[in-house]
């Protein structure tokens, strides 16, 4: 579950940012969108932990994350939040499945190759666990990228413009896959994007205006 009221954010005197609150949990994903310099990459930080609001509150499944430390915000996210970037960061050396299991390595976590399995075959990557990142299509490292998010059961799940780069129909799958998988795993799903295609798909959504 993600709540969030009286949000604000600056960079400096003339660029801050005032965040209307937001909620939802894995039965109400929620969907953020705005042009650029809205605020959104800013806003998918400060959810993820990895920026600092000046004042308001963040809560992550009851745990305020403006009142943790840096170290303890790097904690928290490693435990209980994924971040899927735009642009998924593999580490091109390491098979599809090694890439999958560090991630979970990384939080603290301990991973099967079940539960690998169990989660390629859903996200219909299991042909590709041992194949490189760079053998990979586009379609297929989002893919990867979402069972590496949600290798570690987070409680929180932030995707960052995925699908900003796709097609019509591929955008629709994304999204699906997305809603889909959260649901499953009771995970809270949030997406960030500038791709209105997307709103048609959520009830739940706020769109950020430019000052």
């Amino acid at each position: 579950m993600l709540e969030t009221s009286e949000i604000q954010f600056a960079y400096t005197k003339e660029t801050s940012f005032r965040f209307p609150p937001v909620y939802c949990d894995y039965e109400n994903p929620l969907l953020i969108t705005g042009k650029s310099g809205s605020g959104k990459t800013t806003f998918l930080h400060l959810l993820a932990g990895l920026l600092k609001p000046g004042s308001g509150n963040i809560l992550v499944n009851g745990t305020n994350v403006r009142l943790l430390s840096a170290a303890g915000r790097d904690r928290f996210r490693g435990k209980y939040i994924s971040v899927i970037y735009q642009q998924p960061h593999f580490m091109q050396a390491l098979s599809v499945a090694d890439n999958i299991a560090v991630s979970a390595y990384f939080s603290g976590k301990k991973v099967t190759a079940r539960a690998i399995g169990t989660l390629a075959a859903k996200l219909a990557v299991s042909g590709l666990l041992q194949k490189k990142p760079a053998a990979l299509s586009l379609g297929e490292q989002q893919r990867v990228g979402i069972a590496r998010a949600l290798i570690n059961e987070p409680v929180l799940l932030l995707a960052d413009e995925p699908t900003s780069s796709l097609d019509d129909d591929n955008c629709e799958k994304v999204v699906g896959l997305l809603k889909a998988q959260s649901s499953d795993a009771k995970t809270s799903l949030v997406i960030v994007t500038h791709d209105y295609r997307v709103k048609q798909y959520f009830s739940n959504n706020l769109d950020l205006h430019v000052d």
